[in-house]
């Protein structure tokens, strides 16, 4: 009978342990990202409805009619997780992964 629970109790413990290790790894996966890009005016405000959606920036760049190329300074396209951002929402000081820049002038 001894036998019999330290057998049980090993199995709950290498159980307990694997789901842990299991929770912590999906944890730490990096979640995709896609957003929802819009135009933007040259007072860095966004205009109308997305034009794309669910792409991450790296996405947009590859597409061959791209608008925007990122090599200029001045914002070209906006990437928020916001499907609906009303026309005007500013874009000004977006971070790197949520801004696509004009082309060089």
């Amino acid at each position: 009978m001894k036998s019999i629970n330290i057998g049980l109790v090993t199995l709950a413990l290498v159980t307990g342990i694997g789901t842990s290790l299991i929770s912590e790894a999906t944890a730490n996966e990096k979640q995709f990202v896609g957003l929802y890009w819009y135009l933007v005016d040259q007072n860095q405000k966004t205009i109308g409805s997305p034009v794309y959606s669910n792409e991450t920036k790296a996405q947009i760049l590859a597409e061959p009619a791209g608008v925007c190329d990122d090599s200029g300074i001045q914002i070209c396209m906006f990437g928020s997780t916001s499907n609906n951002l009303p026309t005007g929402t500013s874009a000004a000081g977006a971070d790197s992964d949520h801004r696509i820049n004009d082309p060089a002038q």
